[in-house]
């Protein structure tokens, strides 16, 4: 029969046996943890321009974004590691250093749709050929509410191709001089001139 022993719990002596304090002292295995897989929303690969062979990954999971890269290099240079950055949506938002590179090496129709996840803003962060065809339903006047909603939709709405894609729908085919003139001045101040020239009715371009 085993001996046996005391145990002190709580002031009190509690007598236990010798196997019973044996199972007491062992060390429980570890347990080996499996790592969780990504719920992948959203993901887009593709190589640095010319002459870098560098590759490049963006996932956009459910809670987050990760940004991969690969540094391709000769073999007379010493190696690079790869590596990752693992953002919140929050913090993607306002991390230019990222958003640069993908806009470098991926294009930036792909920034704006990791930014309409990440934002939750999805019309204002639609790839520019979406939102040229949704503005060419639009009237002008409509064009002008439209980037009132937002400041990032704001900025969208002042880009050129739109108000270019506008003056074609509206006046037709430009000459020369008003060809010379947009790349001068931008096609939206063309598209004004125009407008006022040709219309009796005043828009608050103020507004946009």
């Amino acid at each position: 029969m085993s001996s046996p022993h005391s145990l002190c719990v709580h002031g009190r002596s509690i007598p236990i046996t010798a196997e019973g304090r044996r199972k007491l002292l062992q060390v429980p295995k570890a347990t080996v943890m499996k790592p969780v897989p990504i719920q992948k929303v959203f993901t887009a690969t593709g190589q640095a321009p010319s002459p870098s062979k560098d590759f490049f990954e963006l996932v956009v999971a459910k809670d987050r974004i990760i940004w991969r890269a690969w540094r391709i290099k000769y073999k007379n240079h010493k190696s690079i590691m790869p590596s990752e950055d693992c953002l919140t949506f929050e913090d993607y938002q306002y991390d230019g250093r990222v958003q640069t590179e993908v806009t470098k090496n991926l294009g930036d129709d792909v920034l704006q749709i990791s930014l309409a996840y990440a934002s939750r803003q999805w019309l204002s962060r639609m790839p520019m050929g979406v939102l040229l065809k949704i503005f060419s339903f639009l009237a002008i006047k409509d064009i002008c509410s439209m980037s009132q909603v937002s400041s990032v939709l704001r900025l969208r709405c002042l880009d050129s191709k739109i108000w270019k894609n506008c003056y074609f729908r509206t006046f037709g085919a430009w000459d020369e001089l008003r060809d010379r003139r947009a790349k001068k001045v931008g096609w939206r101040k063309v598209f004004i001139e125009e407008w006022e020239r040709q219309n009796s009715d005043k828009i608050d371009w103020d507004d946009l």
